[in-house]
């Protein structure tokens, strides 16, 4: 698959691949209007106040974080469903070429 690269497109990539300035630096940049997402894995009351909090596990931290259940922003179920899809065809894709790869190496 060739990628459009091209200047003005939108990029995701990992904190670690950044190489100028290093990961430590530009953590110390972060503001409070980085979103990031991750799976809520519990809730927790507080005091009366039952399921005031959420434990989310984030991909890439290696601590789940307390967040505030009032400030989360659910993902529409279709969005997920949609993605865990693409995944499986991938991976149908995939097997389907290693087969056939097969299929002629034993012919």
């Amino acid at each position: 698959m060739t990628q459009d690269i091209r200047q003005g497109a939108t990029a995701s990539f990992a904190i670690g691949d950044v190489v100028c300035p290093d990961a430590t630096r530009t953590l110390e940049q972060v503001g409070p209007e980085l979103t990031i997402r991750g799976e809520i894995t519990m809730l927790s009351d507080h005091g009366a106040e039952k399921s005031a909090f959420a434990v989310v596990q984030v991909e890439g931290i290696h601590s789940p974080l307390i967040v505030p259940v009032n400030r989360l922003r659910l993902e529409p179920q279709a969005t997920q469903s949609t993605a865990i899809a693409t995944n499986d065809v991938a991976a149908s894709n995939d097997m389907t070429a290693v087969n056939e790869v097969r299929s002629k190496q034993s012919a």
